[in-house]
């Protein structure tokens, strides 16, 4: 907001008259009146509404902290204000105030114009517009970044309305190669795109008609690392009226899950191969894939969807701390890394040896988390470090993503864990073999389902899992299960 202005190591005095003026100027592309409102989508206003309400926050959070003094004239502090004209930090209002407070009345109280590319989405993943936000849902981030990846047969680059700071025209005479749809090689998605294809595509497919509204949009999907410049330069870096953005090109550096592209195997494998390691630094890379550029969305496959799953519960139920202590108990067979889990802490912590993945260093990492067991005199060698380093790892990435799982649909959620961590257990049903051999495979199941329910990854659905465990037991043995309904149904 205060961009180009003096600034101090430990706060920042500035006039009111002189805030007002530099967020004026700053931000001019972002002002509009209620009249000029009614010609914008929900995209472009949400845009708006997320660019400003940040700002807001850093002011009034600066002036919270005394970072930011906002200096009033002598006159003006006398003669005092009314409660409407301050802010809840007593500062005099503004305009970024005011449009603010009108671009989430838009939001939240009117039917608004929703793009059909949008419109798709939403019915989808069962959102309503009114209470979505997109610039602050990965989601969403990530649909709008396939989109604009995709070639432009899936969506009509069309912008009429745009200006020529961007130099938003059709694609012709473009270097870029244009793919078609009746030419299966080339329907694939980009791996490099100019500025103004990327610009084009936010304004055909989600009708982001304003230049500031589109800048603001692809800064905020480079700051998260979904694309950059291939020449590693500022993303507007001299951008004035007479920049050519069809020469200038960025890069998309990683697949996400929704890409209509071959390497979303390589994604999903990558995931994989990385929790199959016993180096938790390779794990949560894995674990950033996933919850980065695979997170839970309707519009992916189920057999991604239950391949990820899979993988996930397979390196959480990989913890069982009796294998630290009795590596050749007899459910180490099930669990598939518990041997290599149990060498590696038997073979590291005896000698000494830092743990694979483990940080030794007593540098405190930012920003601090909750449950950080960097605690001065613990040994970084000792093996009840790895399981509590591996735990933190679990809560903080893998439990959130199968928390947007659950929340999505918890039936079908139940009935995904209890059939995947039969597949675990190593049989497809109890019927078969042996009544001994159903009975181990009972057990392993039901071992599993404890395990996931002590890592509160199961969440609310616990008992609709243990009821399809006692339901798949072998029928000599499901008498318990009509005296489990009657306890649960009484």
């Amino acid at each position: 907001m205060c961009e180009g202005r003096q600034t101090y190591n430990a706060c920042v005095r500035i006039p009111w008259a002189t805030l007002r003026q530099s967020f004026v100027e700053v931000y001019k592309g972002f002002i509009y009146k209620l009249d000029q409102l009614s010609d914008k989508s929900y995209e472009e206003i949400c845009v708006l509404y997320s660019a400003l309400w940040i700002q807001l926050q850093m002011l009034q959070f600066g002036i919270s902290l005394g970072s930011i003094v906002v200096e009033s004239p002598p006159s003006e502090a006398a003669s005092g204000f009314t409660r409407k004209q301050l802010d809840e930090k007593g500062i005099r209002k503004f305009e970024l105030h005011y449009l603010v407070q009108l671009y989430h009345t838009f939001l939240t109280g009117r039917n608004l114009r929703v793009s059909p590319t949008f419109e798709e989405y939403f019915l989808e993943n069962d959102i309503s517009a009114e209470k979505h936000l997109l610039c602050f849902d990965w989601a969403s981030l990530v649909y709008i970044l396939t989109v604009i990846k995709s070639p432009p047969s899936h969506h009509p680059l069309v912008c009429e309305n745009s200006r020529d700071l961007l130099d938003v025209n059709r694609l012709e005479g473009s270097n870029m190669i244009k793919p078609s749809v009746d030419d299966p090689e080339t329907a694939h998605t980009y791996e490099l795109a100019s500025l103004a294809h990327i610009r084009d595509a936010l304004g055909a497919a989600f009708d982001i008609t304003s230049d500031d509204g589109a800048r603001y949009l692809i800064s905020h999907l480079n700051s998260l690392g979904f694309l950059e410049r291939t020449d590693l330069a500022n993303l507007w870096v001299g951008d004035d009226a007479t920049t050519n953005h069809e020469e200038e090109y960025c890069s998309f550096p990683l697949p996400v899950g929704l890409d209509l592209s071959n390497e979303v195997e390589t994604l999903a494998a990558a995931i994989e191969a990385c929790l199959s390691d016993l180096d938790l630094s390779i794990n949560e890379i894995g674990l950033l894939l996933l919850t980065r550029r695979f997170w839970y969305d309707r519009m992916i496959t189920d057999d991604a969807l239950r391949r990820l799953t899979r993988c996930l519960i397979s390196w959480i139920l990989a913890e069982v701390e009796r294998s630290i202590h009795c590596p050749q108990s007899p459910t180490d067979a099930f669990f598939g890394q518990d041997d290599c889990i149990a060498t590696v802490l038997r073979d590291h912590v005896p000698k000494g040896l830092a743990l694979p993945g483990v940080r030794s260093t007593e540098a405190a990492p930012w920003p601090p988390h909750a449950s950080n067991h960097r605690t001065p005199g613990i040994s970084f060698h000792n093996g009840r470090v790895y399981i509590d380093y591996r735990r933190e790892l679990m809560s903080r990435y893998a439990a959130k993503w199968m928390g947007s799982l659950h929340d999505d649909d918890r039936s079908a959620y139940a009935d995904m864990i209890c059939q995947l961590s039969q597949e675990l257990a190593g049989d497809s049903s109890f019927e078969s073999g042996p009544e001994s051999r159903a009975t181990e495979a009972a057990e392993r199941h039901l071992r599993s389902i404890i395990k996931l329910g002590q890592t509160s990854v199961i969440f609310t659905v616990f008992e609709d899992v243990f009821q399809q465990w006692l339901y798949l037991l072998p029928r000599d043995h499901r008498q318990v299960c009509g005296l489990f309904c009657s306890l649960r149904n009484p």
